[in-house]
């Protein structure tokens, strides 16, 4: 007998979240994802550097110039400590309880 599946439908597909001013949009079923939780689990165990195509795989490319643009420092580079700390804080807003 094949097992049933039930589709359920989102109803917030995109969510608009400011951090430190940036409002960015965010697709909720982005998280759901299985390729992304091995980036975070990479990123824990081995390879750090996983962020950087985590932060354009949640951000989208477009977007994530904007963001890096208004984390860019007066010397003209983004922090990756500051771009992770920010990347963790607009997970926090969008998943407060987490």
């Amino acid at each position: 007998m094949a097992a049933k599946t039930k589709k359920t439908q989102n109803t917030e597909a995109v969510q608009k979240v400011t951090v430190r001013g940036i409002e960015v949009e965010i697709d909720a079923g982005v998280f759901d994802d299985f390729e992304l939780m091995e980036d975070f689990y990479e990123i824990q165990t081995s390879n750090p550097l996983r962020v950087i195509p985590l932060f354009t795989r949640i951000f989208g490319a477009d977007q994530k110039k904007v963001v890096l643009d208004a984390l860019r420092g007066d010397n003209g580079r983004v922090s990756g400590t500051d771009a992770t700390t920010f990347l963790l804080e607009v997970m926090g807003a969008i998943s407060p309880n987490s």
